[in-house]
Order: C-alpha cells, then sequence, then structure tokens
C-alpha cells in the first residue's frame, strides 16, 4: 500500500479542521483522492482557488504546498507571502510558520525578533508548541533585541483589543 507523505496528511488535516461552513469541506474527499494519487498539481490548483478568495486555511495550506514543492515548485518566498496572508487573518498555524520562517531566515532575512512576534501572536491564538519557539528565540537574542519583541507584542495586542 503506498504511503501518502506527512505533509500531505498535514494539507489534509488542516481542510479538515475548517469545519462545515468552508467552502473546502465539500473539496476534501477529491483532495484526498488528487493527493493520494499523486496528483500534486490538481491539489494545488483547488486550494490555490480557495487562497485568492482570501480563506485564511486555504492561503495557509497553499503556503504549505509551496515549501514543500507540492504540485508546485519549492519557493520559500511565495510561502512566506502566503503564510503571511493567513497570519494576518489570526489563523495559528500560519502565525507559527510564518515565525519559523523568520527565525531560520527561509523566504525573508532571518530575524529572531519578528520570529518572537509572530510565534507570540501564535500562541495568543492557541498554538502551544509556540512556547517553546519563543523561549529558543529568547536564548538567541540581545537583551535590546528581546526588549523590542516584547514592546512589539505588546503594541501589537493593544492594537487588536481596541475596538
Amino acid at each position: 500500500m503506498e504511503t501518502v507523505p506527512v505533509s500531505i496528511r498535514r494539507l489534509l488535516l488542516v481542510i479538515t479542521v475548517l469545519g462545515a461552513s468552508s467552502p473546502l469541506l465539500a473539496q476534501q474527499d477529491e483532495l484526498a483522492g488528487s493527493a493520494q494519487a499523486g496528483k500534486y498539481a490538481e491539489a494545488f490548483q483547488q486550494v490555490e482557488e480557495e487562497a485568492r478568495q482570501g480563506v485564511p486555511q486555504a492561503q495557509y495550506s497553499l503556503g504549505r504546498m509551496y515549501a514543500f514543492g507540492q504540485g508546485v515548485e519549492k519557493n520559500m518566498v511565495t510561502a512566506v507571502k502566503w503564510y503571511r496572508k493567513a497570519a494576518d487573518q489570526g489563523l495559528a498555524e500560519a502565525q507559527y510558520h510564518l515565525g519559523e520562517a523568520y527565525g531560520a531566515g527561509e523566504g525573508v532575512p532571518q530575524d529572531y525578533v519578528q520570529a518572537y512576534q509572530w510565534m507570540a501572536r501564535a500562541r495568543q491564538n492557541g498554538e502551544e508548541k509556540a512556547k517553546a519557539a519563543m523561549q529558543s528565540y529568547k536564548e538567541l537574542m540581545t537583551e535590546d533585541q528581546l526588549q523590542q519583541a516584547q514592546q512589539g507584542v505588546e503594541s501589537s495586542a493593544a492594537s487588536t483589543s481596541q475596538p
């Protein structure tokens, strides 16, 4: 029996988590069949359509497809672009992976301050593994960088809590 790559299983899990109100849910079985048959390009086209319509979960999934070269040529700059679109809409997984990209300097210049700030947002939105990542980045930053990162988190929290 052919195994489904981990990244496709993640994509399918992401689609499953969307809930009944998502237009992607109706396509889940079709995507699963496409992905399992190795038809990444077909799955990519379907996810891309939803992403361009502004669906955060699809934007995140599209970013993952670019990050791993599934159905499209691998391109971390474009992956980060899609992560950011979903992250800006509050999607914790996208915020986490955007933070990872900044921490590793993949698709963006390496920036521990940005990495920490995105991880903090992800944690605020329920991404548990972001706490450990924040600690790792904290250890890599200077005192000035940490202060800058924490101030950015505070100002971001203040701006989102105002009506």
